[in-house]
This record gives C-alpha cells, sequence and structure tokens, in this order.
C-alpha cells in the first residue's frame, strides 16, 4: 500500500521539530536570535539562518513561519 503524501505544512513542521536535533537549537532559539539581531526582512532573516549552518529550505520555513506566513 502506498505511504500517504505528506503536505507542504507538514514537511515545514517536521523541520521545525528536528531544528534541536539537527542543529541543537530550538525554534524558539532561533527566533530570540532573528529578534537580537533586529531583523524583519525576508532574505535578511534567510541569510542570517545559514550563516548559521542551516540549509535554504530550512532557513526559508523559519524565516516564514516567523513572519507568520504559516
Amino acid at each position: 500500500m502506498a505511504k500517504k503524501p505528506i503536505s507542504p505544512l507538514d514537511m515545514a513542521n517536521s523541520v521545525i521539530k528536528n531544528l534541536n536535533k539537527n542543529f541543537g537549537k530550538e525554534y524558539e532559539d532561533f527566533v530570540a536570535e532573528i529578534k537580537k539581531a533586529g531583523l524583519t526582512n525576508q532574505k535578511e532573516i534567510e541569510a542570517f539562518l545559514k550563516a548559521q549552518g542551516l540549509g535554504r529550505a530550512q532557513a526559508w520555513i523559519l524565516a516564514e513561519r516567523y513572519l507568520g506566513v504559516f
């Protein structure tokens, strides 16, 4: 039997759920760092997160979540 396809939202939530395992920080830790840096622009947030070792898609997902897109 075929597996049920995973929705984009499920994939994004999985990335956020696994941040601590993959990067040693929770979503809230990244949010605190974004706020401390005073970032409000999506591209700046993504660049900031990529500089911390996140991949392009992971940085995009966190920036989108932080900015309230989903």
